[in-house]
């Protein structure tokens, strides 16, 4: 269920969460369990996410259920529980300054890259003064005109599962969410041959540590692009931790990761140490150095460990019906649709090189190029 939100989202979800965990115990005595999510902070969809699990037999009940709860939802009934939501929310995100450094350098890389983004800081102060009648307006108004989303896994037919969702969201009385409404996820383009760098204090006075995070913007999403990162970050990740971690001991925090968000692929460096970010900075751009030797003289076995590894990895059958539904929603709400992504990058991962790696890794964006 998507809307595009006019302002930093406060703390509606959760209090629809806390009311729907009445229906939670008799449900899970059922061998059936739902959740409520407001994925707009870390997921590639921006609203609200209902997830279901459970018996075939018994799960469009469920559904209707809870779907009649949310649209018949008055939240002045539940004024204690909305006061105890606000306070835990509104708590969680002051101490969210108490995270650990590295955490807050991700959300600083976000936050320059990704349109829209709302800080903890603005979080915070909408939830500081929401109010139930704001939350209560806000649900007549989301559930006035939506964009549902669905993905359905299990033995259901196609119409059954479309049948499903019909009835489920035919309580709300909506009207498809117009096209100028549906939330636009999008990250900037920086530049071929720009560095941005960005330095800021903790926002922990308490704080011992500093933490650098390298973010390598590579390009959009495309099957053969994607199997290039994970391969690299697999070679990379290992060795980054061996050099950093290991041998320079500059702290415990040390990782290399792939990003795919919102159709565009990156690579993240991130080291959290007692040094200063400085030095962290050098130490990291030195290894990158390094690295481009350990490519070109890595042995073709070792090579091809790697890519068996990455490429069994990838053929591995999804191991529940809930991770199979997490991956197919993933690909909705990027509207990507690329259901066998998995199988593709597998296929391009057999055709790979050692030198179409290192052309790649050549290929990307230096940190110190400014």
């Amino acid at each position: 269920f998507q809307k595009k939100p006019p302002m930093p989202p406060p703390p509606r979800t959760t209090a629809r969460r806390q009311v729907t965990n009445e229906e939670a115990y008799e449900a899970e005595e059922a061998g059936l369990i739902f959740d409520v999510t407001n994925t707009s902070h870390a997921s590639v969809c921006s609203g609200l996410r209902l997830t279901f699990k459970g018996y075939d037999s018994k799960l469009p009940f469920l559904v209707g259920r809870i779907m009649g709860v949310i649209a018949g939802l008055d939240v002045a009934k539940h004024q204690s529980a909305f006061e105890l939501v606000k306070e835990a929310t509104v708590l969680d995100y002051r101490n969210r300054k108490f995270q650990q450094n590295y955490a807050h350098g991700i959300i600083a890389v976000n936050e320059a890259v990704e349109h829209p983004f709302w800080s903890n800081e603005e979080r915070l102060a909408e939830c500081e003064t929401i109010t139930a009648a704001e939350v209560q307006a806000f649900l007549r108004e989301f559930l006035s005109e939506m964009l549902v989303e669905s993905v359905i896994v299990g033995n259901l037919t196609a119409e059954e599962a479309e049948g499903m969702v019909r009835r489920a969201t035919e309580p709300f009385g909506w009207a498809p969410l117009s096209e100028k409404n549906v939330p636009a996820l999008e990250l900037s383009r920086i530049p071929e041959g720009v560095t941005v760098l960005r330095e800021q204090l903790t926002p922990d006075p308490g704080a011992v540590d500093s933490s650098v995070v390298t973010y390598l913007q590579v390009g959009p999403r495309e099957v053969r692009t994607e199997a290039l990162l994970e391969l690299l970050c697999q070679v990379m990740d290992k060795e980054m931790y061996a050099q950093l971690r290991t041998v320079e001991q500059l702290g415990y925090v040390v990782s290399c990761s792939q990003q795919f968000r919102f159709g565009v692929c990156a690579l993240r460096l991130l080291v959290q140490s007692v040094h200063p970010p400085s030095f962290l900075e050098v130490r990291v751009e030195t290894f990158l150095q390094a690295f481009a030797k350990h490519l070109a003289d890595m042995p073709q076995e070792d090579f091809a460990e790697h890519v068996d590894s990455l490429i069994t990895k990838k053929k591995e059958k999804d191991r529940s019906a809930e991770r199979r539904c997490d991956r197919f929603m993933n690909e909705v709400c990027a509207h990507t649709f690329a259901f066998s992504r998995k199988h593709q990058v597998a296929g391009v991962l057999a055709g790979v090189t050692k030198q179409d790696l290192g052309d790649f890794f050549h290929r990307l964006p230096s940190p110190s190029s400014a």
